[in-house]
């Protein structure tokens, strides 16, 4: 058996980090990003001032339905599997980490909605 106290408090404290991240986060000067760059015209800061504003890609969603699927599948398969799902967990996970970056800079609150849950991270291959 493998010991994962450490890994627990881990996964226990992260969600308090990164609320404290995201509250100096939104609390700091020039933070706030707009929707729109249209939202700068008129405040007085020049183009290289502005913060940059990453947009959605148009494919968003369907990265979060990807990785769900697999996680799903992943979870309900057996050893052999799993081994041939690997590869395919790694891409969808890659694109889901840049998903949940550009959330935690631009909604919050949809990152901590779309965070997987303790026994699905224990679910996840090493």
């Amino acid at each position: 058996m493998k010991n994962t106290s450490g890994l627990r408090l881990l996964v226990l404290l992260s969600p308090l980090a990164l609320f404290v991240g995201l509250l100096a986060w939104l609390t700091a000067e020039n933070r706030t990003v707009p929707v729109e760059s249209s939202d700068w015209v008129g405040s007085g800061l020049s183009q290289d001032q502005r913060p940059v504003v990453y947009p959605a890609n148009k494919d968003d969603q369907a990265v979060q339905t990807a990785f769900r699927a697999w996680l799903t599948t992943y979870r309900s398969a057996d050893e052999i599997q799993r081994t041939a799902l690997l590869e395919r967990g790694l891409e969808v996970a890659a694109q889901r980490r840049l998903r949940m970056a550009r959330l935690i800079r631009e909604e919050p609150q949809q990152a901590l909605r779309e965070a997987i849950r303790f026994d699905e991270y224990e679910a996840l291959p090493e």
